[in-house]
């Protein structure tokens, strides 16, 4: 007969959980705590271990803190510079297209809706910080509330909207339609449609439809008395609605969390976060309204002790330093914060001998009480919870921090910074030597004032201690450890640019070396957690969506609604993280890209598409990243993207095309066919330009024939009119030489005739 196996009860698994909680407690105040405690405040500058002087400089040197702000960028560059920080690979048969839309939607997730930009900051800051940084990943179950308010509602619209057993009516007025516009039907409308006179004919005395009127004798269905018609009915004024309603959404949503350190509590044994451990969990502060919502039995809920923050959370006050206590004492005690823990304990519950993981929300300890479990369940999940670990430590949990690498480099610097501090005062401000009896204001002494007098008896009774500056002697021991940090981070500020003064001799190789060496530091982190962190990160959150998600959703992707539904999916894919890029400079990583583009135009160029070595999806590929290196996150606005069955149309369409040799004769003989029709067109357009240009000539011959003719002509009109002219002009001479001629031959005559009748004179 078999054994009959013993269930755990409540008790005892309570009583289990209390002692694992307790250790992971234990472990996390007396060990985790402190050196958290140490880091926190050596990044805000606060040094207890080397407290500052009273009187004497308090600087701190902050290389901590500057570490981490120098290689942080770096790694956000490497994982948050792209739109695909992750790919999922087939797994079998028929899983190419599920991996292609697993890539694109759980890239959408983990960017856009869970905000992984910030997750990934928060995470990378207390990796580097404090060794590991911890992301929470689960399915949240807890439904949303949407308050709606609606008025004007009819009957049936009032009534559909309350039938919905996911909405609860918070405010409810119903009120008469006014303006009719919901109005019954008039009940005696089908009774006065009836009884409407037809045209022709008359009612009878008795109601019924009577004859004609023509040719009929009175009281034979002739006209009589009409009877009497009940009065209309007025309909009854319909009702409206305003109503204000409260809906559950309960699709539920993935969601990412960059958890702090303390919260996560861990056996203090464990080696890594894999399913082998014996119990793992979180402790959460939330208030009691919150757990109600979630879904928890309320009367458990307010049954749980109520948590204070008190002076002894380190942590919290490490990170703020001005961050002051704060009490719980609030009225409203759905606001009153509790502790709980969820704990993911491997445990045999059932009794089979076999050790089973359950998920246990558990209280915390009160004085008189047991904790108070409020739920219990088997858990079919891998555990929600992935270490960022930049610099793993072997055969331990905790990786080494940036801390661990330049604590006591922070105490030397701080240290020799404050020397130099106090010698700079010192320089600037000497002590006195003076003689008491010959000063004669002595607080001019004491207190000192620029410009002040200090009056004396006698000359050379006040002088000054002169101290020596050593800041030749402090400044060179600080670069050396300075070096130090440096070779231990690789990075410093040779690295991440020039040094003021070394702008004469440093060559731009020396510069890239430096930030060689400061990249590969960066490089080896990434690749720390890409291939150990971030793949079950993703495993995990694709595995919660293919199980959780029942229904397809419509999401925006490359500027077009795609529907996504990973239930047919492979929850198993195999994932590979995306740090290939953006581990350098970009300048050496665009360089190397259009390198690689160049050789792959090259083969495409000489070995068509279809070659075996590099086809149009690689080129594509190339140059998306390309425009990513620039700065550009969506590549597809630049180049569409080649899916396999664009190139399969594509390669179908070309080999449907004719055969290279015979297109190639084809076109030789269309270039002779067409050099020939060209030499025929040249030499018939030759012929034509030659008759042109004679027939030009010999225009251009008569025209100048006949203009010469004219001109000649012209000239010998001329030559006339001139001789005539002259002519005219010599006959008119000749004419008026010959009148004076007569007029002086007549005045001669008559001289002469005076003389002969006179004698001679005397």
């Amino acid at each position: 007969m078999a054994k009959q196996r013993k269930k755990m009860s409540e008790s005892e698994l309570s009583a289990l959980l209390d002692g694992q909680i307790a250790d992971a407690v234990s472990y996390e105040e007396s060990e985790l705590a402190s050196l958290r405690d140490k880091a926190l405040k050596y990044r805000e500058g606060i040094m207890d271990d080397l407290p500052a002087e009273e009187g004497k400089s308090s600087v701190v040197s902050m290389d901590v803190n500057d570490t981490i702000s120098w290689i942080k960028p770096g790694l956000m560059r490497i994982f948050a510079n792209s739109d695909r920080v992750v790919e999922f690979e087939p797994k079998g048969p028929g899983d190419e297209e599920y991996a292609h839309q697993a890539t694109d939607y759980i890239n959408y997730l983990f960017l856009k809706e869970c905000r992984g930009y910030k997750v990934l900051l928060t995470a990378f800051d207390d990796a580097l910080g404090l060794g590991n940084g911890v992301i929470m990943h689960w399915w949240d179950k807890t439904p949303c509330y949407e308050v709606e308010t609606f008025t004007g509602l009819s009957d049936d619209a009032f009534t559909l909207l309350v039938s919905d057993d996911d909405v609860e009516v918070l405010e409810h007025t119903e009120y008469a339609d006014a303006s009719g516009t919901y109005a019954a039907a008039e009940p005696n409308a089908q009774l006065l449609a009836a009884t409407q006179p037809v045209p022709g004919l008359v009612p009878g005395a008795d109601g019924g439809q009577g004859a004609s009127s023509v040719g009929m004798e009175p009281g034979v269905g002739g006209p009589g008395p009409v009877a009497a018609l009940p009065a209309p009915v007025a309909p009854e004024p319909s009702l409206l609605h305003d109503v204000k309603i409260k809906r559950t959404v309960r699709t539920g949503r993935l969601r990412l969390e960059a958890l702090p350190p303390e919260e996560l509590l861990i056996p203090r044994d464990a080696k890594a976060i894999d399913e082998e451990i014996s119990g793992i969990g979180r402790e959460r502060i939330v208030t009691r309204s919150t757990l109600v919502k979630e879904g928890y039995d309320r009367a458990i809920v307010d049954a749980l002790p109520a948590h204070s923050e008190g002076v002894d959370d380190s942590a919290k006050n490490a990170r703020d330093s001005k961050r002051t206590w704060e009490g719980n004492a609030n009225p409203d005690k759905s606001m009153e914060k509790v502790c709980i823990y969820e704990w993911y304990p491997l445990v045999d519950y059932d009794g089979d001998g076999v050790a089973e993981r359950r998920f246990v929300v558990i209280g915390d300890r009160s004085e008189n009480e047991a904790r108070k479990i409020l739920l219990n369940e088997e858990w079919g999940d891998a555990l929600p919870f992935t270490d960022l670990t930049p610099n793993p430590v072997a055969h331990r949990r905790r990786g080494r921090s940036i801390f661990d690498e330049t604590q006591d480099i922070q105490r030397i610097n701080t240290a020799l910074s404050r020397a130099i501090q106090n010698n700079t005062y010192h320089v600037n401000e000497p002590m006195i030597e003076a003689v008491q009896e010959e000063v004669i204001n002595h607080d001019a002494l004491v207190n000192r004032e620029l410009g002040g007098v200090i009056w004396v008896k006698r000359p050379g009774m006040i002088q000054a201690n002169v101290t020596p500056p050593i800041f030749d002697k402090i400044l060179p021991v600080i670069e050396y450890w300075n070096g130090v940090k440096q070779g231990r981070t690789g990075v410093g500020r040779q690295t991440m640019g020039l040094e003021p003064d070394a702008l004469q001799n440093q060559t731009a190789e020396a510069v890239r070396d430096g930030r060689a060496a400061s990249e590969t530091q960066t490089e080896f982190y990434a690749r720390n957690m890409a291939e150990i962190d971030f793949q079950r990160l993703f495993s995990c959150i694709l595995k919660l969506v293919v199980k959780n998600q029942d229904r397809p959703k419509v999401i925006r992707l490359r500027d077009k609604w795609v529907e996504m539904d990973p239930r047919p999916w492979n929850a198993d894919m195999d994932c590979t993280i995306n740090v290939g890029l953006g581990a350098g400079s970009k300048d050496r990583d665009m360089v190397m890209l259009q390198a690689i583009a160049g050789k792959q135009e090259i083969i495409l160029q000489t070995l068509g598409p279809d070659n075996p070595l590099c086809s149009l999806s690689e080129y594509r590929q190339t140059l998306a990243e390309m425009v990513e290196v620039g700065g550009l996150r969506v590549a597809e606005k630049y180049f569409k993207e080649v899916t396999p069955e664009v190139l399969q149309q594509w390669m179908q369409a070309k080999s449907q095309q004719p055969d290279p040799k015979m297109m190639e004769a084809q076109a030789k003989l269309q270039i002779e066919q067409a050099k020939a029709e060209q030499n025929a067109q040249i030499e018939s357009q030759k012929a034509q330009q030659t008759a042109q240009i004679e027939a030009m000539r010999l225009e251009n011959d008569l025209t100048l024939k006949r203009e010469q003719l004219a001109a000649e002509i012209q000239l010998k009109e001329r030559q006339l009119v001139s001789e005539l002219q002259l002519k005219r002009e010599q006959m008119a001479a000749e004419m008026q030489i010959k009148r004076e001629m007569g007029v002086m031959n007549a005045q001669v005559s008559v001289a002469t005739s005076k003389v002969s009748m006179g004698g001679e004179p005397g």
